[in-house]
Formats: structure tokens, C-alpha cells, sequence
């Protein structure tokens, strides 16, 4: 059992006429971002008619999450929120005040174990991006430059020794996503199936990565991105051409999950004070003590963009 800090909900949930009413309230704030960063409400794709009762209750979909302190060397979280918009608004000339989030650069990231078409792979949790991916045995690591390297020097555990259960995206398809401290991903995608917290989704579209330069922890091995489908990172062709016209939406893992009638459109974190442990849990809250229900709050999902951060 966990010893709940605090709960973290995410949901694929409808504008409300409540919602409806927050965004409107928000519109003039949003329009005036920092230098160089722009924010836009992202559109639902379901409605959320659950009661809270609904939302409160204890999922048996729940996944154990391990703590995994950012990078090799004990430094500082590459992916904390805080720090990449920091970095960009002084980048483009802002103060780089990072209070968009309390997330600190020390912070803790999270690992779970899922199972890539039964193969288990360690992955990091991430509410802020969508794509899911595993490293491929066979693949490159590079520097900033493109340089090869060992592959050992990217960091990564276990990596996973097959290709797509069901074969390639038709047309072919490859990710590519860039980091905030710079890191690349790229590789083609396919699909297979994922099974994650007693939950398994069919012939969901996934990256099994063949180039990264990439800060690994020598445990994890990709990511599990768990927000909406506006921000996937999927582009038509080889993996030399991601323009964003060649940028082609799909759905992500909690939203096929969803689709596909598994759980309930809602997912929470729970995280233990002490320990820095905790339980993923899908469709409802981890069966965890100490959680307080009485208090809740509400948060409005923004979609952050800098374009011009990694033009090289």
C-alpha cells in the first residue's frame, strides 16, 4: 500500500458548459504568453458524463511506479516542465521566470513495467507528451551532431529484440520528438500490442526507436507518453523528413485504451511523501490509504508551443 501525498487525475473529458464557461474566462490570459511561447485549449474527444463517484473510485487497473532519479551523473531532470520553459524564455529573450510549474529540476521521474507485444520494457511515465516508444536492439546512438557512439553511452536498459506485431503504419510512419534539453528520438512506427496495468491494448500505434541521442538512467528503455493525440510526433516518409505538414495525428495509448471500451476516461498518479514510490492507476484511482477525497481542484489542459527553441 502506498501512503498517498497527493492524487494526480487526467481524463479525456468534453468542454462542459462549466468548461466552456473556464476556457472563455482564460481566453484574454492565455493570449498573452511569455516572449516566444504561445498557448492554445486543446479540443475534447469525448464526453465526460461520469459522476465524481464514478472518477473516486478504485481501479484494479494499476500499475506499481519505481522512482528513477534524472540521468546518469544525479543531475539535474532534462524533462522537467519548469526547466525547459525557463531555458526557452531566456532563449528568445524572456526572464526565464519558471512558474508555469512548481516541478523542480531535481525532481524524481517514474518508471513502470510494461509488456511490448509480451516482451516486458521499463518505460518513463510522462503526462506531458503522448507517443510511446521502445528502443530497438539494433539501434544508434548519436550525439547532438549526429555522430555515432557506443550505444552504451545513451543509457538505456533492456533493449527490446523484435519488430511491430502487426507490421508497419500504412503509409509508413516514423516518430520524431525533440526534448526540451535537446534529446532526439526518431524511428518508424508500427503496432503492437501494450499491456500496461492489467490493461492491454490492441495493435496500438507505437516507435520502436533506431536513432537517439539521448541521457538514459541504464534502467528504462523508451517512454510511455500518456496526454492527447494533438500532441503526437508522428510524420509521413523517412525518418529525414518531419516537416509539419507532414505531421499526421493518431491515438495515443490512453486514448486507444479509452476507444477501445478498457477503462473509463480518467487516470491518476498517486505518490507516497516519503518513499517517492507509487501506483499508476487506469480508469479510477490506485487503491491506496491515506487519500484525502474530501478536497479536490481542477486544471485547465494548455498546449504549450515555442517553434523556434531547436531550429538548427
Amino acid at each position: 500500500m502506498v501512503n498517498t501525498a497527493w492524487v494526480f487525475y487526467g481524463a479525456l473529458a468534453a468542454a462542459s458548459a462549466a468548461a466552456s464557461m473556464t476556457a472563455q474566462r482564460h481566453a484574454d490570459a492565455l493570449k498573452n504568453a511569455q516572449p516566444g511561447i504561445s498557448y492554445k485549449m486543446p479540443k475534447a474527444t469525448h464526453r465526460w458524463a461520469s459522476s465524481s463517484t464514478k472518477i473516486f473510485k478504485a481501479s484494479q487497473n494499476v500499475q506499481q511506479m519505481r522512482p528513477v532519479h534524472a540521468g546518469r551523473t544525479g543531475k539535474l531532470n532534462p524533462k522537467s516542465a519548469a526547466a525547459i520553459l525557463g531555458a526557452h524564455q531566456r532563449l528568445v529573450g524572456g526572464h526565464g521566470y519558471e512558474n508555469i510549474t512548481s516541478t523542480s529540476a531535481y525532481g524524481t521521474q517514474y518508471a513502470v513495467e510494461a509488456l511490448f507485444n509480451g516482451v516486458p520494457m521499463s518505460l518513463l511515465i510522462d503526462t506531458g507528451s503522448s507517443d510511446t516508444w521502445a528502443v530497438q536492439r539494433n539501434f544508434h546512438c548519436v550525439d547532438y551532431s549526429g555522430e555515432f557512439l557506443p550505444q552504451e553511452t545513451c543509457g538505456f536498459g533492456k533493449t527490446y529484440p523484435e519488430t511491430f506485431q502487426y507490421g508497419r503504419t500504412d503509409p509508413e510512419t516514423h516518430m520524431f520528438i525533440q526534448y526540451g534539453d535537446g534529446e532526439i528520438v526518431t524511428g518508424p512506427m508500427g503496432f503492437s500490442d501494450v499491456s500496461v496495468g492489467n490493461v492491454t491494448i490492441k495493435k496500438q500505434q507505437v516507435c520502436l526507436a533506431n536513432t537517439t541521442y539521448w541521457y538514459g538512467n541504464n534502467y528504462t528503455s523508451g517512454l510511455m507518453g500518456l496526454a492527447f493525440p494533438a500532441l503526437t510526433n508522428s510524420y509521413l516518409g523517412d525518418d529525414a523528413d518531419h516537416e509539419f505538414g507532414n505531421q499526421v495525428q493518431y491515438s495515443p495509448l490512453f486514448t486507444s485504451m479509452v476507444n477501445q471500451g478498457l477503462v473509463d476516461p480518467v487516470f491518476s498518479i498517486a505518490i507516497d511523501r516519503n518513499a517517492s514510490s507509487g501506483m499508476l492507476a487506469f480508469g479510477g484511482i490506485p487503491p491506496a490509504s491515506g487519500l484525502d477525497l474530501s478536497r479536490t481542484a481542477t486544471l485547465d489542459m494548455v498546449i504549450v508551443s515555442f517553434p523556434k527553441v531547436w531550429e538548427r
